[in-house]
């Protein structure tokens, strides 16, 4: 009759109770009728296991089964003690996955790798990406390749990405930025084009999108707080949005903004 997986895995069960006997020092010191008993009947069932694996010429098989469960055993107890000394499964699970993309990139293959970065802004883990940015070191090509595939997402306006950014706090949000010139600029840009999209009605700012006025006066603030070299910038393109037509909510926004 031929071997089924759940006859491995209780065969492996087994092992585990005779390494266990072998191992354990406190297991000779005592020495009972029926601690005996068992460890003659455990011995027994692996002797006789051995022999009938090797009759039918399965070492191998039953190698592979007992080398997978005690290399998962091990990694269980591994991230047991991480966990245990305060480093998350999910930190473990991100320090993986940007080490695979960043040896898929050393390898040539940065279109596969940017294929995984765009599911993944387009399955909502917006937050993720933003995370691996701003939290994790990683390779230049890495960096700039999810540099590259967010910022798309900015340059077409995107609301949701747009809205994760916003969520960061202020430090977060410009160490994010800073040395990131394509996103820093892409991002400066959408700001300026969700603020001339909104609509004063009934003695407020609206827009059609999630994007408040609110939120509008929060990255103005914050950018008009940052380098010199930003606040020029912010300042000098708030000027010239004055001068376009229906320009009153960049009159508000200086209002609210610079003359506070």
């Amino acid at each position: 009759m031929a071997a089924t997986d759940s006859d491995f895995i209780n065969l492996a069960r087994i092992f585990d109770h005779y390494l266990m006997i072998l191992e354990n020092p406190h297991v000779g010191k005592q020495v009972t009728i029926d601690n005996i008993a068992q460890m003659f009947k455990c011995c027994s069932i692996v002797e006789t296991a051995i022999a009938m694996v090797r009759e039918t010429g399965k070492e191998t098989l039953l190698e592979n089964h007992l080398q997978e469960r005690w290399r998962l055993q091990q990694s269980n107890a591994i991230l047991q003690s991480l966990e245990e000394l305060g480093v998350s499964a999910s930190t473990l699970e991100n320090e993986a996955l940007i080490a695979s993309w960043e040896e898929e990139v050393e390898n040539g293959r940065q279109e596969q790798v940017t294929t995984c970065i765009v599911n993944m802004l387009e399955d909502g883990h917006i937050s993720r990406i933003i995370e691996f940015l701003s939290e994790f070191h990683m390779n230049k090509k890495l960096d700039q390749l999810m540099e590259t595939c967010i910022s798309s997402k900015i340059i077409n306006n995107d609301t949701t990405v747009f809205l994760a950014f916003i969520e960061l706090n202020t430090t977060s949000l410009l160490n994010l930025l800073n040395n990131r010139d394509k996103l820093h600029i892409s991002f400066i840009d959408a700001l300026f084009y969700f603020a001339r999209n909104m609509k004063y009605v009934g003695n407020k700012w609206i827009s059609e999108q999630e994007v408040t006025y609110e939120h509008i006066l929060k990255l103005m603030k914050v950018f008009l707080s940052d380098s010199r070299k930003v606040y020029d910038l912010i300042k000098g393109r708030l000027q010239l949005a004055k001068h376009q037509p229906d320009c009153s909510i960049w009159n508000d926004i200086e209002k609210d903004c610079l003359q506070q």
